[in-house]
């Protein structure tokens, strides 16, 4: 089992394990002071697996991201007589893990928490940073914390219980990490994608790993997203719009918003054709979406919307290179003619 340490102010220690399964839980936290939460279709899967503790099993995907979701968990751990002594355990995907970290912040104040988090995307990132969030008024993520859990137990073997659709959402995260910030990686991705789509365990270990080491570096140096950690946005900014406009799943829109930003950068000059392609061609032979059958009109409304839009501009994630990243503030009439351009009905 490989670890990986998140530098945290907010607790004395948060660490990322790579390898380990369930029977690694008894090491790292006491059972008899600790609650278990789950969603359905993963206690369905692994529920006879799981440590012996009291169980919530709350709502599936983003239908558990909601302020009601939210109070229904915290009534039912004060009829649990939950105090500040008990650990709470997220064992599910991205948006599980999301909302039980922000229960676990604002619950008595804040209590201590760990994930195991079941799918490829919220072992590379929606369990990885401290960013805990539920959606708000139609937009995703809008109220929500930054608290580190104390741990994040990643286990591959999940992978095979995975929809392609799960799988592909997690790998978008996978390529994004390897785009902004380490082209050898984007090469090995490349090269290796029989061994990726076959979700070889001994090769994912290394995936996770790389994408764990990528994503824990960068937050450890900018926790609070005052710098460097807007880098992690790649992709989202349209890729959030289109997740809600077009109802796919967070990953594979992702992956949409990161072909449309590899275009942007180079319509402004930053990014070479070649790269532009190398991206495309990568993105598109896992069969992320290059464009989008939103409206332009849809798309603007959403991004202005975006949390980070500033008075007249939009902090946007931009390439110069293959594993080279950086933000500007892009002026709003600037980015709406862009995205006029490239919604435009061929």
């Amino acid at each position: 089992m490989d670890s990986v340490k998140v530098s945290s102010k907010r607790v004395n220690r948060s660490v990322i394990h790579v390898g380990g399964g369930f029977a690694s839980l008894s090491s790292m936290i006491d059972l008899k002071n600790t609650i278990i939460i789950t969603e359905t279709e993963v206690f369905r899967l692994y529920g006879d697996k799981f440590p012996s503790a009291p169980l919530i099993v709350a709502e599936r995907g983003e239908a558990g991201k909601t302020i009601d979701s939210i109070m229904n968990i915290c009534e039912k751990l004060l009829s649990m007589n939950a105090d500040r002594k008990k650990f709470i355990l997220a064992i599910g995907g991205g948006a599980l893990t999301d909302a039980v970290g922000f229960v676990s912040s604002i619950f008595l104040r804040g209590v201590r928490f760990g994930f195991v988090p079941t799918t490829l995307l919220s072992q590379v990132d929606a369990s990885v940073g401290g960013k805990n969030g539920i959606n708000f008024g139609g937009y995703k993520n809008m109220i929500g914390t930054i608290n580190q859990p104390e741990f994040v137990l990643c286990d591959p073997s999940f992978f095979k219980t995975l929809s392609d659709e799960e799988y592909l959402s997690g790998l978008a995260e996978v390529i994004k990490h390897s785009v902004i910030k380490d082209k050898k990686y984007f090469e090995k991705i490349k090269n290796n994608k029989e061994l990726i789509l076959s979700r070889d365990e001994k090769f994912m270990s290394e995936i996770v790993l790389r994408s764990v080491e990528i994503k824990a570096g960068v937050v450890s140096r900018d926790e609070t997203e005052q710098g460097e950690r807007k880098l992690l946005n790649f992709g989202h900014t349209l890729g959030h719009a289109v997740e809600v406009l077009e109802k796919l799943p967070h990953g594979i829109a992702v992956g949409t918003g990161m072909n449309l930003a590899a275009e942007i950068s180079r319509r402004l000059g930053f990014l070479s054709d070649e790269d532009c392609a190398q991206i495309r061609s990568l993105l598109d032979s896992f069969v992320y979406p290059s464009s989008t059958v939103s409206s332009a009109d849809e798309i603007k409304r959403l991004v202005m919307k975006d949390k980070k839009r500033e008075g007249e501009g939009v902090n946007f994630v931009l390439l110069k290179g293959i594993g080279k990243s950086f933000y500007k503030m892009i002026d709003v009439k600037k980015l709406e003619v862009i995205i006029d351009d490239m919604c435009r009905p061929v």
